[in-house]
């Protein structure tokens, strides 16, 4: 089973929260981590960071150490 640290859990669930995915419970987000719709990998500059693609539409990523969202350009970037 995953282990997450509080900032890596509280990182996903803003993530999801800025997907519109709202009261989810600690096994939820596991879950999430399970299948792939969540994760936490590193940035290209080496930060860790907590992303979640909830649909085409839907994704966000959110930086495990500030808890800053990152922008659009950020991901498209980072994606890119």
């Amino acid at each position: 089973m995953t282990k997450l640290t509080d900032n890596e859990a509280t990182a996903i669930r803003k993530a999801f929260d800025a997907c519109d995915v709202y009261d989810l419970t600690y096994d939820d987000i596991i879950g999430y981590l399970d299948d792939g719709t969540a994760s936490i990998n590193e940035d290209r500059i080496g930060r860790d960071v907590a992303w979640v693609i909830w649909s085409e539409t839907k994704q966000a990523a959110v930086y495990v150490d500030t808890l800053q969202e990152m922008s659009k350009d950020e991901i498209e970037k980072e994606l890119c």
